[in-house]
């Protein structure tokens, strides 16, 4: 357990995919190819192989191992997984303590670590429901907090909403500076990740030019 709690530490350091994208489509759950990409097993294997994650689909990732087989993989049976520049891990990594409300309703997917310091942010790809319908969410939390609190998406595109205030307030409490512009909706929801980092960072916020 110690290793993996070493290794899930200097994943999040070295990776770059664990500092914020700046803005994300928030319009489509995103197809990822089947890519060469890093991963590492909870059962201690770790390497280099073919990765499939559909997620849209189903919450188990696809992995080619180095005897040439492909293996599917729950959530519980994975530290993380790499596509690209995009770190991917399951919830129950990334909180060691959840709450008895947040373990059901967020547990077992895998997610894209999008920032990581005194807030984690995290994005939640959720399969196709009965309904058909496949979607992503926002999970924020404290680092030292296991209890996930997803950030509601304003209504039908709107640059802010209430609810998407009151939420992320007291996630950047202490910076003015990022809470002025939550006020003034100039915060809005596809630019969360660059307030994040901004936030984790200490620095000044850094949007860039679409």
């Amino acid at each position: 357990m110690r290793q993996l709690v070493l290794l899930f530490g200097l994943i999040l350091l070295l990776h770059p995919a664990a500092r914020a994208q700046h803005a994300f489509s928030t319009e489509t759950l995103e197809k990822f190819q089947p890519t060469m990409g890093h991963y590492a097993l909870r059962d201690g294997r770790q390497g280099e192989g073919e990765i499939t994650f559909e997620p849209a689909v189903t919450p188990r990732v696809t992995i080619r191992l180095s005897d040439g087989k492909k293996v599917k993989f729950r959530p519980d049976e994975v530290v993380s997984f790499t596509l690209g520049e995009c770190l991917f891990m399951p919830t129950n990594e990334l909180a060691e303590h959840p709450t008895e409300a947040n373990a059901a309703r967020y547990h077992g997917y895998f997610v894209q670590v999008l920032d990581t310091g005194h807030l984690v942010l995290v994005r939640q790809y959720k399969p196709l429901s009965k309904a058909g319908a496949s979607s992503t969410a926002l999970l924020i939390r404290h680092s030292t907090d296991g209890h996930w609190t997803e950030i509601p998406m304003p209504f039908r595109g709107a640059p802010s909403s209430q609810s998407f205030r009151e939420t992320l307030a007291p996630f950047l409490a202490g910076r003015d500076d990022l809470l002025e512009d939550l006020h003034d909706s100039k915060l809005t929801y596809r630019l969360v990740p660059a307030y994040v980092e901004a936030y984790n960072s200490g620095h000044e916020l850094r949007v860039e030019e679409e």
